[in-house]
């Protein structure tokens, strides 16, 4: 499943390519072209988008499972129905609030990091990128954090990790931004079609 910081970097390159959309977590926001229409995209954890030579996103069928969804809204504010603060965005002082508030919870940090509705746009994949440079153990329990005085270390690690990979990112596609979306597509089990 992509994950916030790759649907970030995708709504980037997609906006220098004059598309209208924006990303919140691991939602890609995007303007219908023709009707003006705001559609939410979310890509699912397996299935097939298609994005046609007139840049709409459409839905597959894989396998019988649908996956993901297109889902018309209103506003923004829609799609950030459930979801917590969106981790393209998070300040290193609200990081330290919602670390915080995660000393008096006995989950542990991995579930706490994956949790959409605490902070949107975190996966698996970062996850583990994150503790690993916190120096902590993906099993420990939240409510250790204060006692290993761990809280801003953790906080740092979640914007630090995000920065750096969103310069790494922008800095390897600089050149030649439509081949990484296609590449980007592709990779995410997104068929392209062969007119873009």
């Amino acid at each position: 499943m992509p994950e916030g910081l790759e649907i970030y970097v995708l709504a980037k390159v997609l906006k220098n390519l004059g598309v209208d959309c924006s990303s919140y977590g691991k939602h890609l926001i995007l303007k219908d072209p023709q009707t003006g229409q705001l559609n939410d995209v979310s890509f699912g954890l397996y299935g097939r988008v298609q994005l046609s030579h007139d840049m709409k996103f459409t839905k597959t069928i894989v396998e019988g499972k649908p996956s993901g969804y297109i889902k018309p809204i209103n506003n923004i504010e829609e799609a950030k129905t459930r979801l917590g603060v969106d981790w393209m965005t998070l300040t290193e002082e609200q990081a330290v609030v919602i670390v915080r508030g995660w000393t008096r919870r006995k989950k542990q940090l991995e579930s706490l990091l994956t949790d959409q509705s605490e902070i949107a746009g975190i996966g698996s994949y970062w996850v583990y990128r994150i503790l690993h440079k916190a120096l902590i153990d993906p099993k420990t329990k939240a409510n250790l954090l204060d006692f290993f005085n761990m809280v801003e270390p953790l906080a740092r690690a979640i914007i630090r990790v995000r920065d750096t990979a969103i310069k790494d990112y922008l800095q390897s596609i600089k050149k030649n931004e439509f081949a990484f979306v296609n590449a980007w597509c592709e990779n995410l089990y997104c068929v392209r079609d062969k007119h873009v």
